[in-house]
This record gives C-alpha cells, structure tokens and sequence, in this order.
C-alpha cells in the first residue's frame, strides 16, 4: 500500500495571500496595541519601547482593515460576534477583578523571606534598634538616578522604614545640586550615605546592615557607656591587631555604641565609678593584694566585672571567685567529637552547639569554638550569698583533662571532670551601694578562655555575638542581646534603571506578546481555510 502524501495547503478560491498577509499584521498589531500598557508598567515611562510597540501595531492595523475591509462587514453581522463580545466582557472582567487585586495587595504589602538564611531580612540586632528608637532618623544619599548602587541603597533602607515610621530616606543627585554637596562635603571617592539625627550626623562608607545600623546607634543612642580593660599584668592589648590582640572586639563594643578605654589601677584609689563594665582578660602576672580588694569593693557596690582566666593561672583571684561562688578548674577541656575537626580544629577546642537558658544566649543559634579552655562551676550559693548559674556546658563526651602538661596522655580517667564540664559562670547579687534600686545589681561574668575573643577567633562561629551579649549583660543592657547580621550567601546582579527595564521589556512584554500575537495570527489564517 503506497503512503499517501498531504498535498500543501492552498488558500481557498477568493482569499488571497494579501488578505492573509493583512490578517496576520492585524493580529500582530492587535497584540502590540494593547501590550503597550504592560510595557508602561514595567517601565513606568513613554519611553522608544512604547512609542515603536505602537507605531509598529498602528501600521499593522491599518494594512489589516486596507486588505480584509469585506471580512469585517460579514464579522460585524454575523451571530458569532454576539459571543465574541460576551467573550471580550468576561476577559475584561476577569482583567478588572485581577488589577483590584493587584492594587490591594499594593495597599496592604507583606514581604516574605523564605531563604534558608534570611537574606532579605533584617537582623534581629537591627530590630531591636528601630525598636528604641526615640528620635527621627534621616538619611540622605549622594547618587544619580542610573547608578546600580542607589538601586541597593534603596532597597536596604526600604527594609528599614518598613519596620520604623521615624526612618526617612532622601536621594540628592550630586550633579544637580553642587551646594549640598559642598554642604556634606561629599566626594567621589568617599562615603556618599549620611545619617543624621538632630545635628549628628555620620557619615556610613560600607553599604551593609551592621554598618547602617551602626551608625544608627552611634548618632540616636542618648548615653554612651563606658567599658574598662584593666592592663598591667601582661594581658592582650586592646589596640593591638595581631592575632593575639583585641582590637576586633574593642571596635566591636564601640559600634555597639559603648566607650572602651584601658585602665591600670596601681595608682588609683577605685575602680571609677563611671565604668559599666572592668574586663579583665588572660592577666600573666597575678593582681596585687589593694587591686583585688579594690575590685572586691567595686562589685560589692553594684560594679560589672568579667574575667577570662586560661588554664593553670588564677591570676591572684581565686578567693574572690569564690566568695562569689564560682569555681576555677584545673584542667583543659577535651572535646573527642569530630565536629571539632570538622571545622579543621582539634579536641582541644571544644566546639559548643547546644546552649544553657541564659539572656547572654537568647536567640542564639550558631555554636561556639573555645581554644585551650578550663572548667568553671558554679557552686551553691543563695540567700545572702551570690547566685551562680553554668551559662555554658560542653557535650557529654567531653571531660576536663587533669593532667594536661607537655607529652600528658588525653584519656579520660577517674580523677578527670567528666562531662557535661561547664565553661562559663554568671554570678549575680543585689547592689549594697547607698541608694541602689532593687533592679541594681552586682554581675561577675566568668570564662575559662580569652582566645575566643582575640582578633584570630572573634569571628568563628558565633563567638562575636556571644561576647557582645556577654558584654551587654553585664552592663544590664538586655534589651541589646541579639543576633547580628553576617556575611550572607546571597547575591544579586546590580543593573541601572535603564538596564532592568530592558530586561523587564523582553522577557516580560516582547517574548509572551510575541508568542501570543503569532499564535493569534495563526488561528486567524488557519479557521479561514
């Protein structure tokens, strides 16, 4: 049996290839007509994009009602048309219902962050900074309408204002007002975003979250607390950026809006008055007998002291300590799981993933790597005695190693502290300085450890906002613990408003409308053969 080939087909008698030629430009022009307020919406300007789109659907509409002038007097008589404008008034409809509820969800918009590591939402540091709030806070921009970095700028500080009405955001186009420029003395090379509060003002450089939000503590924050590094013992240096220094962490506290100053106390009376906080980090060289009894004054009368203490020093304090009961080990802590090396570490940096219920770690969810840490307990206390409660435990696999000197054998033996081993002790009592408020009280923060918070550690893990939130309760500022933006997996392609709107226009508007209008000129020529 021979196949039997289709033969092409052919117009019928009457309709020629100009007639069809008409009917295509006609659905095609049909189609770029009224696409052309898509184009606008997506664009939000009678730009060449609309301006072609509708020159080019004029033309085609004119040579379609030049060449199928008798087919539109037979579609106008015909009973079809009855259902083809029913047709028209239900899409119109449909069209109508879906701009109401475009526009609705314009009037009453919500954002929803559904990346796995909230990319496109603020930190829980900056809410609670737009939360106190107490004064109007404006920003003022330096940038040119195209510039791909305004469109960053806008969309960062709109996740602001959203979450406070006292944000205000203003652009400046540095090319059409010179005198403002002059004014902020803005420059190419330099910042070129400006907070402002009142006549403070400061200058942001960086166009991150912490740097932002920085800023915004710096110029609305109403007092500046003072923190204290007590020096003279060998301990790291607050200005050193070495790997063993603490510069990181001092520039850390000061953009949480506290002063960080170093203090010796051999040639002072007491500790100053004035301080909120007396750090006293990994001292080589025991305290001398009137420091420690002038920091045992300062705490009695409501004075804040944290202390990191390494393995096998007691710095001269262990009696103090334990008035305030807590405890020092003698011991390292050995940490056998591998998550330590994992994360490239040995067993002894014990890696901390699960967290005790204190405010120092609310919210918290990052882990903790300490280097070369001892045990800290508490012991009983109450009454009239300090309260101390463990802030930090190791796993259960862990133990404290007793007998930790050079060529030692790690292995858990009966004289060791098994596990969980606390790490961190905070002790607490009422204030007996003249006067105290009932809410006053005296805080002793104390850790087996000071390299989690040197330059070289600070940002492993969740380290930083652990020493911040530990730094924030001891100066009974709680409403400051939180969890702070990071570095963020996420990335975007920057483009100017000229740029986007040219990728808008063509995969939004050109490509569908295109396919739409083909696929409408081929039904028109296909039904009419």
């Amino acid at each position: 049996m021979e196949p039997v080939l289709s033969e092409p087909i052919e117009p019928k008698p009457g309709i020629g290839r100009v007639v069809i030629v008409g009917r295509v430009l006609g659905s095609l022009g049909t189609v770029a007509i009224v696409s052309t307020l898509l184009t606008y919406t997506l664009t939000r300007e009678l730009g060449w994009m609309i301006y072609g789109k509708t020159a080019f659907g004029s033309v085609a509409l004119l040579v379609y009602l030049m060449t199928n002038s008798s087919e539109l007097s037979r579609f106008f008589t015909a009973r079809a048309t009855l259902y083809s404008v029913a047709t028209i008034i239900a899409t119109g409809g449909f069209l109508v219902m879906m701009g109401a509820l475009n526009f609705i969800s314009a009037l009453y918009n919500r954002e929803y962050d559904l990346t796995p590591e909230k990319i496109h939402s603020l930190s829980d540091q900056t809410e609670k900074v737009l939360e106190r709030l107490e004064k109007d806070v404006s920003f003022v921009g330096f940038y040119r309408p195209e510039e791909p970095e305004r469109g960053k700028v806008e969309e960062l500080l709109g996740r602001y204002r959203t979450l406070s009405k006292r944000i205000s955001v203003d652009f400046i186009n540095p090319e059409t007002d010179p005198e403002a420029v002059k004014k902020y003395e803005i420059t190419q090379s330099g910042p070129r975003l400006i907070v402002k509060v009142g006549p403070l003002e400061v200058k942001i450089r960086d166009i991150e979250e912490e740097d932002i939000t920085n800023a915004i503590v710096k110029v609305a924050q109403q007092s500046t607390k003072l923190i204290l590094f007590l020096t003279g013992h060998g301990e790291p240096d607050i200005l050193d950026g070495e790997a063993e220094g603490l510069r990181d962490a001092a520039t850390a506290l000061g953009d949480e809006g506290y002063e960080v100053r170093p203090v010796a106390l051999f040639d002072k009376q007491f500790v100053p008055e004035e301080a909120a906080g007396l750090v006293i980090v990994a001292p080589r060289a025991p305290l001398l007998q009137p420091e420690v009894d002038m920091i045992r004054g300062y705490l009695a009368l409501g004075g804040h002291l944290m202390v990191m203490l390494e393995p096998g020093v007691d710095a001269g304090m262990r009696a103090l300590l334990d008035d305030w009961r807590v405890a020092l080990g003698d011991d390292v802590v050995i940490d056998p799981n591998p998550m330590s090396r994992a994360f490239g570490f040995g067993p002894e940096m014990p890696i901390i993933q699960k967290l005790e219920e204190h405010p120092i770690t609310r919210g918290m969810k990052a882990s903790l790597a300490f280097p070369s840490v001892r045990s800290i307990r508490a012991l009983p206390g109450g009454g009239s005695r300090p309260k101390a409660v463990e802030v930090v435990k190791t796993s259960e696999q862990a133990w404290g190693e007793t007998k930790y000197e050079a060529g030692a054998t790690m292995a858990f033996e009966t004289e060791d502290v098994p596990g969980p081993v606390p790490l961190m002790v905070a002790s607490t009592k009422a204030s007996a300085a003249v006067g105290a408020k009932p809410t006053d009280q005296s805080r002793l923060l104390v850790v087996g450890d000071h390299e989690f918070a040197t330059n070289r550690f600070l940002v492993v893990l969740g380290n930083k906002d652990f020493f911040l939130n530990a730094v924030n309760w001891l100066a009974q500022e709680e409403e400051r613990i939180s969890v702070r933006p990071r570095a963020r997996g996420g990335s975007k392609l920057l483009m100017t408003e000229n740029q986007a709107n040219f990728v808008k226009f063509f995969a939004i508007d050109l490509i569908p409308m295109t396919i739409l209008a083909v696929g409408v000129a081929v039904w028109q020529v296909r039904r009419r053969k």
